[in-house]
């Protein structure tokens, strides 16, 4: 269906890095397919690549939120989250 192809088209984008429009795709995607966990975290690598990591990580969240074991998607959580934690880190010591 739809679905499919926005979401084929998103993975295409992505691996060409032109992660802007990947994000339109998978989020086209998601209105159709919202259920499909592999969707929420191709979003989320989407936006964590285009700087985005707040969004990208609530994207893996609701991955993890419809299929728990989803081990692509924690591993994926984790980079996410140290990636924030040191953006914050240098954000405090540029201030000091």
């Amino acid at each position: 269906g739809l679905g499919d192809v926005y979401k084929r088209q998103g993975l295409a984008l992505s691996l060409q890095r032109q992660h802007k429009p990947a994000v339109e795709a998978f989020m086209r995607s998601l209105g159709l397919l919202y259920q499909q966990p592999e969707i929420h975290l191709n979003l989320g690598l989407s936006l964590a690549a285009s700087g985005h990591s707040q969004q990208a990580e609530q994207a893996v969240k609701n991955a993890l939120s419809i299929q728990p074991d989803f081990e692509r998607a924690r591993v994926a959580l984790q980079k996410i989250q140290q990636s924030i934690a040191k953006a914050m880190l240098q954000r405090v010591n540029a201030n000091n």
